[in-house]
């Protein structure tokens, strides 16, 4: 009996939350055929998206200082060359941001062989989608991939660049 008498797990399941790449080991052991996509983009662009935007937290709105961005930046980069040492490249799929949103349906095609899935046009039509979206990018998937964010940090580099941590690693 009980309420989950006729619970299935579902086949797919999507978890896009900013650090899972600390847990990528864990991911694989929990689910051995769990199929992890990371997605790299420009470290400056980076430095410019998570400065200004704000994000829900259970104490509030937050928005991450530069101190903050260098050291995530820094822990992302031995965290993942461990794991590189550990587990090996095979282990997930890099796909770089910049040619997911110029060329869409060739990385779509490479993101879905390695998901061992058959393309769908829907994947290119993601942003007519009716279901809810409940992240900070609720505004983007709402629109057709643009590349308007592609170099937009320049905006900000004199800002960015100003912290020295993050000079060293992006400036």
């Amino acid at each position: 009996g009980g309420p989950l008498r006729n619970f299935t797990l579902p086949r797919y399941v999507i978890d896009k939350t900013l650090s899972n790449w600390l847990h990528i080991p864990q991911i694989k052991i929990m689910f051995p055929q769990a199929k992890v996509i990371l997605v790299e983009r420009d470290l400056l662009d980076t430095a410019a998206s998570q400065f200004v935007t704000t994000y829900p937290t259970s104490e509030g709105l937050q928005k991450f200082s530069l101190p903050h961005i260098a050291s995530m930046f820094e822990l992302f980069s031995k965290t993942m060359a461990t794991w590189r040492d550990v587990l090996g490249d095979d282990q997930w799929l890099t796909v770089r941001y910049e040619q997911l949103t110029r060329f869409p349906e060739q990385e779509l095609r490479r993101i879905m062989s390695y998901l061992e899935l058959e393309p769908q046009e829907t994947c290119l039509d993601f942003h007519r989608s009716s279901d809810k979206v409940w992240t900070s990018s609720s505004q983007e998937v709402s629109r057709p991939l643009y590349v308007t964010s592609i170099g937009r940090g320049a905006l900000y580099r004199d800002r960015i660049c100003a912290e020295p941590r993050l000079a060293a690693t992006i400036c």
